[in-house]
């Protein structure tokens, strides 16, 4: 039996942008949820989602038509699909429940439901509990919100459809145990992935590789420091050094972070602006 009280990790979207205003990435063994209406970018969020994490993931679907729908979601390599609308229609919401509950003891690192308005409150329990005993990544769309799903979501971010010609925006509207940002910003989903303008100034689109859990970490860091050297992250964080140098040289590899040289000769971190 796991620990009820543990450090809340967080998993990289795969776009820097994104991460620094969710503070490191999305919560694990907490429910993300992505609401807004038809149209506005939800299902294509979701999906640019399971492209970062690739076969680690799970794709759990209403939709109709799952052949389509998979060759939508992901390039290889693919997710898991769940077709869960085949056992909603046939059976009910207590077999989709079943299903949903089954992929989740198989232990993806990301699990997407898409979308999770038939729940009922006490399966929606459920798929939690299990969610956060498996420390897994849950991310789940709704256009119409029930107060049990807004209410156990650790995260909300809410997205609107586009006017001709400009791109989506996404707002966090609830951001448990964090700030949330509190301004609209450009959204873009398409082939290069998730593209955020993050600040005051949105020159921030750099589209990067996912990264690990302590990059991750790394990363949120810098929500409270402009720059950091690696022994003083390792310190924070409580990893070893050569672990620490060896995750800030993939970030800086990967276009997160740049490294300048004081004047003692140590390379010292920031993120990329």
């Amino acid at each position: 039996m796991r620990s009820t009280t543990r450090r809340l990790e967080r998993w990289s979207t795969g776009d820097v942008a994104l991460d620094a205003i969710l503070h490191g990435g999305l919560p694990r063994g907490l429910a993300t949820l992505l609401v807004g209406p038809s149209g506005s970018g939800k299902s294509l969020l979701a999906h640019q989602l399971t492209r970062a994490a690739g076969p680690v993931a799970a794709y759990a679907s209403t939709l109709p038509a799952p052949l389509a729908a998979q060759a939508v979601c992901c390039a290889e390599p693919r997710p898991r699909y769940l077709d869960l609308g085949r056992p909603l229609r046939a059976e009910g919401g207590a077999a989709a429940a079943r299903m949903l509950l089954a992929a989740v003891g198989e232990s993806p690192d990301l699990l997407v439901v898409d979308s999770a308005e038939w729940l009922s409150a006490a399966d929606w329990s459920e798929v939690l509990a299990a969610v956060w005993e498996r420390e897994l990544v849950l991310v789940a769309t709704a256009r119409a919100t029930s107060p049990e799903l807004l209410d156990a979501a650790a995260l909300v971010l809410a997205l609107e459809t586009p006017a001709h010609g400009l791109p989506r925006r996404l707002r966090v509207v609830k951001h448990l145990g964090a700030e949330a940002a509190p301004d609209d910003h450009p959204l873009r989903l398409g082939p290069l992935g998730i593209r955020l303008d993050a600040g005051a100034s949105g020159a921030l689109t750099v589209a990067t590789a996912p990264v690990s859990a302590l990059g991750a970490r790394i990363l949120s860091a810098f929500r409270t420091a402009r720059s950091a050297t690696a022994a003083e992250l390792a310190a924070l964080l409580g990893h070893g050094l050569e672990t620490v140098e060896t995750t800030l040289d993939t970030l800086a590899v990967s276009g997160y972070l740049v490294a300048d040289t004081d004047q003692q000769g140590q390379s010292v971190y920031r993120l990329v602006r």
